[in-house]
């Protein structure tokens, strides 16, 4: 097809054997989705669509990362970023649900679980415990503190 096309349609661009196999993966991934997906999928980019596409695993988390994408303008770096650190199950996870019960008993339990935090920018795993990342962040090479 994309010789085809090339030989027909000189002038037509970006209709590779690669790209028409990733449209035609795009269109019988979203081939009769709802009109809140498809309207979505208009408002990014075909590089952003096709990262999507072809990161993700289910249509909730396609739709999480669609609405994203266009709500925080993200770029092909900051939405690979995103994809990296599993924003979307992290936010599935959110805060924990504690029962009554345990409200009642240990009324304290909602300050030991705390936020979650993504600190890829460090680079390394050097530090093993929660307890080790404050010395690690003053250590840091990559952090500079003025005084």
């Amino acid at each position: 097809m994309a010789d085809y096309i090339e030989r027909t349609s000189p002038e037509a661009k970006g209709f590779s054997d690669k790209n028409l196999w990733r449209m035609k993966q795009f269109y019988e991934t979203y081939n009769g989705m709802d009109e809140k997906l498809s309207a979505l999928l208009r408002q990014i980019n075909w590089t952003n669509n096709l990262t999507i596409l072809s990161r993700t695993k289910s249509t909730e988390e396609r739709y999480f990362y669609l609405k994203q994408c266009i709500q925080e303008r993200w770029t092909k770096r900051e939405q690979n970023r995103q994809i990296d650190s599993a924003l979307y199950e992290r936010s599935k996870v959110g805060t924990p649900k504690l029962s009554p019960l345990v409200r009642e008993i240990a009324p304290q339990a909602e300050q030991i679980f705390r936020d979650q935090y993504v600190l890829e920018f460090f680079g390394g795993k050097e530090y093993k415990y929660e307890n080790d990342l404050p010395g690690f962040i003053i250590k840091s090479p990559r952090l500079r503190f003025e005084t």
